[in-house]
């Protein structure tokens, strides 16, 4: 007896992101968090960096006509669960971001507004910051804490997550897993807070 694995819906997060050269963040670190959560994440390329543990030697921004290009060869033919975005180089990008998901709607998207890497770099302005419905802040870079302390707002409660704190300088694409690691979990179907919560507290 054969089994008709043709049927089997594999989770799908369209990440529209950088390219870190280096592999530690951006789309591959994207890539990697999607394969390790048992989910296919396919790419749209803002912007490819020279960069590595050090920092941001250069970035090349892909133009915006290309940027639209990519994201409509992979919407219009792929059934692209949940939406997962980095590094937004300009007000343009958003907007094609925002016509396309007009077109083709998901279940979710998720915004890592990528304005400051962790070395320093300033990748993008304040004006990618609208309002959102769920609100994730991250605290595990505060000074002098025992604990890691998230704080998420999901509308209409706030809820404080705790975890130990984890002394280490490699902290390079953190940012990128983590918003990675939940849009994954809600493309299998968690609800926005298990998601968040799936991170390990």
């Amino acid at each position: 007896m054969t089994s008709d694995h043709s049927a089997v819906k594999i989770p799908h997060v369209l990440t529209v992101a950088g390219s870190d050269s280096g592999a530690g963040a951006g789309i591959q670190a994207d890539l990697k968090a999607c394969a390790a959560r048992g989910v296919y994440c396919s790419a749209v390329i803002t912007a490819v960096t020279a960069q590595n543990t050090v920092g941001i030697q250069g970035v090349s921004i892909v133009p915006e006509e290309f940027v639209a290009e990519q994201m409509k060869s992979v919407v219009s033919d792929m059934d692209v669960d949940v939406v997962k975005t980095g590094m937004l180089m300009s007000f343009g990008i958003i907007k094609i971001l925002h016509q396309q998901l007009q077109e083709y709607p998901i279940r979710a998207l998720v915004v890592d507004p990528v304005m400051v890497s962790t070395s320093g770099e300033v990748l993008a302005g304040p004006s990618i910051l609208p309002g959102f419905r769920n609100v994730l802040v991250k605290g595990g870079d505060l000074p002098d804490s025992l604990d890691a302390v998230d704080v998420f707002f999901d509308g209409e409660h706030l809820h404080e997550l705790r975890s130990s704190h984890i002394k280490t300088r490699n902290t390079h694409g953190t940012g990128c897993t983590l918003a990675s690691c939940i849009a994954a979990e809600l493309a299998k179907g968690s609800s926005m807070l298990e998601a968040v919560k799936g991170k390990g507290y």
